[in-house]
């Protein structure tokens, strides 16, 4: 079985549901068991984007694997890029909020 690429992005989308679920109803008690108990199951979320993550990343290696040391490389480092890129905005933006945040709070 084989999955395609609107088979995969149809399992992220429900995967963004189940984390919104979990990040809204675990903490709070207000809508009774059942919706905070969903909420503990619903973290597999996190199991949904490494599988499909993983898989999609595999499917693309096996597309150039064949091509040779350049491909592979060019393949590895692309990828590292983007990783790197988005690492350094999520953390640029969250030192950035901490910053702006210390000077809302009043000191005690």
């Amino acid at each position: 079985m084989f999955l395609t690429k609107k088979d995969t992005v149809s399992i992220k989308g429900l995967a963004i549901s189940f984390m919104l679920w979990h990040h809204l109803f675990l903490r709070t008690g207000d809508y009774g068991v059942l919706s905070q108990n969903l909420a503990i199951f619903m973290k597999v979320c996190v199991a949904f984007f490494l599988f499909v993550s993983g898989y999609g990343l595999t499917k693309q290696y096996s597309k150039i694997s064949d091509k040779g040391f350049r491909a592979t490389l060019s393949f590895v480092l692309a990828r590292y890029a983007k990783f790197s890129i988005s690492s350094g905005v999520v953390e640029s933006a969250s030192s950035s909020l901490a910053f702006l945040i210390s000077f809302v709070t009043p000191e005690k």
